[in-house]
């Protein structure tokens, strides 16, 4: 998912789009502004509220995995990798195709 949003929201393009600190850590986007900015043109509505809801929780589960690398029993994999693994790829198709205008 990482190199996904750096393939469709490369740095440069994040900083020429926003300077906002919010979207900033350490001098460099976060997911979120990746995934902002993969979104920019897409119309308010309910499709875009579908998206960004979707995304949001990608992004929720991407930073609960990140923390939880090194402390996740298989247990917690074995209940929540089927789960986790439907949603990634939805959020892969989502993002995909927001990035080319559509969703």
């Amino acid at each position: 998912m990482t190199h996904l949003l750096w393939k469709l929201a490369p740095d440069d393009d994040v900083r020429a789009w926003t300077s906002e600190e919010r979207y900033y850590h350490n001098g460099h986007p976060t997911r979120q502004a990746r995934t902002d900015f993969v979104l920019r043109e897409m119309d308010a509505g309910t499709a875009r509220e579908f998206v960004e809801s979707t995304l949001s929780a990608m992004l929720k589960a991407h930073k609960l995995l990140s923390k939880g690398t090194h402390s996740l029993e298989s247990r917690d994999i074995e209940t929540l990798g089927p789960t986790l693994l439907a949603q990634l790829r939805l959020s892969i198709r989502l993002l995909i195709r927001a990035s080319k205008g559509g969703a």
